[in-house]
């Protein structure tokens, strides 16, 4: 799966990219923005104690701002971006901020 694949599939109601000029993107790590009003924190806690699903946070003036999201290898695969986007918008949902994973799942393929 690809980067620009990778970034269609993650455009829940108000995620997305966090830069949307090319020249800034890295291939292999995503960052996302995180939307208002989520504890970015909060919501990676979750991913790894709940679906072993590791996400960077931001580092320096991008702290609680952004996740970084590997797409590397086996990470790469739909399978694993499927359960990514799965959990992240159970969270989201969760916390009563809704999301349409089916939308975002369906570019998947």
């Amino acid at each position: 799966m690809s980067n620009n694949d990778f970034i269609m599939c993650s455009s829940f109601r108000d995620i997305r990219a966090y830069s949307q000029r090319r020249t800034h993107h890295l291939c292999q790590l995503n960052a996302l923005a995180v939307p208002e009003a989520v504890d970015e924190a909060a919501v990676r806690k979750r991913l790894i104690s709940d679906f072993n699903i590791e996400v960077g946070a931001g580092l320096g003036p991008l702290k609680g701002k952004i996740w970084r999201v590997g797409l590397m290898g086996e990470t790469s695969s739909k399978a694993n971006v499927k359960a990514f986007l799965s959990a992240l918008a159970q969270i989201l949902n969760d916390s009563g901020r809704k999301t349409d994973a089916a939308a975002a799942l369906a570019v998947t393929g």
